[in-house]
């Protein structure tokens, strides 16, 4: 069971940026989701928040840290209740399904 979880945790990247083919990835893993959601994931400060997301993943592989851009996905991240009046970035932690808190 050990050495299971832990190729399964090896195959994912410390820090992943979503997009559909990383979604696809995430369907057969159970863990729970940090998902950071940016303004912009190009930007200078995104990308030193995305250093801090993972530095946090390596010490925490019981979780999967990823992250989106509000201007990259739109679509996506406003079924997280993200809109361009919210205060960005915002974390939530979801389960990779339906169910999120944030």
């Amino acid at each position: 069971k050990f050495l299971e979880d832990y190729i399964k945790q090896s195959l994912l990247p410390l820090c992943l940026s979503l997009n559909f083919d990383t979604i696809k990835l995430l369907k057969d893993d159970d863990r729970k989701i940090v998902l950071t959601i940016m303004k912009d994931d190009s930007e200078d400060n995104s990308i030193k928040l995305i250093k801090m997301l993972r530095a946090a993943a390596s010490a925490n592989r019981d979780l999967i840290f990823a992250y989106v851009g509000w201007e990259q996905w739109e679509g996506f991240v406003e079924a997280f209740d993200v809109n361009r009046w919210t205060s960005l970035p915002r974390m939530v932690v979801w389960d990779g399904k339906e169910e999120y808190y944030s």
